[in-house]
């Protein structure tokens, strides 16, 4: 009986060391799956850090190189302001029409807006470098291709700024016809004198411009005149500098708006005497009172910008959102790995 007890006892004890071995493998395993878990959601969270880190060095690299040269900046952030105040003044088409302005210093590059973006969007950042061979040197995206064949043929001829659209005035007289009376800028408002001799009149429209040969031709019917008023299609307004481009651009919604609304009386336009047309062209003309001008109101109307959305037009920060999403990824992915963690821990401990 003695040794029957002592058997039993001794097969208590090694079941007790077997549960034990069993716990304490269990205890192991179950470490190790924490320290694996503890080492995924680490590096998880070390991965999207860096990730981040390099997006946003790289992001701050790109805006402090296109803002290293303060006349590329400059005419980075008139072009962005053109868009919007196309965009608040009712003068563009959906994400068509375009806008670009010669790089200082080359003769063969120019800035442009990147195709798909709203006019509303534009910031002096995010404006495409683009050179005549049509290679995107700077920005995300690609130029309109009818863009790249208008505005590389007139930027070829020395033109600083190229604005194109199909403003809803001076569009409406593109839709009329000459041989009715129509398809002109009559001399009958103050607004329109300052046009006097400068606007060439195309009756060719040959669809949408694809190739070098269309946009060629367009350049040969301007012969150097700075604005040009395109059969079914549009105008195009040729500037010494967007803010030169844009008040002719301006004054010329207006003064077509004031033949349109003239013309619905029924009434005969009173049409102003060449003498006194040119006579007044030349005094807004004289001692650069233009440029002077066109920079007042160019300065007047950006200052509206930044008073309103449209101050995002300066920005040169347009990348930066995306990265701070990833910043607060990180941080909801870092305090979702620590909870999952800990989750588990607790589980395991309570097993």
């Amino acid at each position: 009986t003695k040794a029957r007890t002592s058997r039993t006892r001794g097969d208590s004890a090694r079941d007790v060391a077997d549960a034990r071995r069993d716990k304490m493998g269990a205890t192991t395993t179950s470490d190790s799956l924490l320290s694996a878990a503890v080492a995924v959601a680490g590096a998880c969270c070390a991965g999207v850090g860096v990730v981040t880190a390099l997006r946003i060095y790289r992001d701050a690299r790109r805006r402090t190189k296109r803002r290293s040269d303060p006349a590329t900046w400059a005419a980075r952030v008139d072009l962005a302001a053109a868009y919007h105040l196309c965009d608040q003044m009712d003068m563009n088409e959906g994400i068509c029409n375009h806008l670009t302005v010669m790089v200082p210093g080359t003769n063969d590059r120019f800035l442009c807006v990147p195709y798909g973006l709203l006019w509303s969007e534009v910031t002096a950042s995010n404006l495409l470098l683009v050179n005549e061979n049509g290679d995107v040197l700077e920005g995300t995206g690609e130029i309109d291709s009818t863009a790249f064949h208008i505005h590389k043929a007139i930027h070829k001829r020395g033109v600083v700024a190229v604005l194109h659209t199909h403003q809803p005035y001076a569009t409406a007289l593109c839709c009329t016809d000459a041989q009715d009376g129509g398809f002109k800028l009559e001399m009958c408002h103050q607004n329109s004198l300052r046009f006097w001799n400068e606007i060439a009149y195309d009756d060719e429209f040959n669809g949408l411009v694809l190739d070098d040969d269309e946009g060629e031709r367009l350049v040969k019917v301007m012969n150097g005149r700075r604005i040009l008023m395109h059969q079914s299609h549009g105008i195009i307004v040729c500037g010494a500098s967007v803010a030169e481009a844009f008040d002719d651009l301006y004054y010329l919604e207006r003064a077509a708006r004031q033949q349109i609304l003239a013309q619905s009386t029924g009434k005969k336009l009173k049409l102003v005497g060449d003498d006194v047309a040119m006579g007044f062209k030349n005094d807004c003309e004289d001692d650069g009172a233009k440029s002077k001008w066109a920079n007042l109101h160019y300065d007047a109307l950006k200052r509206g910008l930044m008073r309103g959305p449209g101050r995002i037009f300066c920005s040169a920060d347009y990348i930066f959102p995306n990265a701070a999403v990833e910043l607060i990824f990180l941080v909801w992915f870092s305090r979702a790995a620590y909870l999952f963690v800990d989750e588990l821990k607790e589980h395991i401990i309570r097993a």
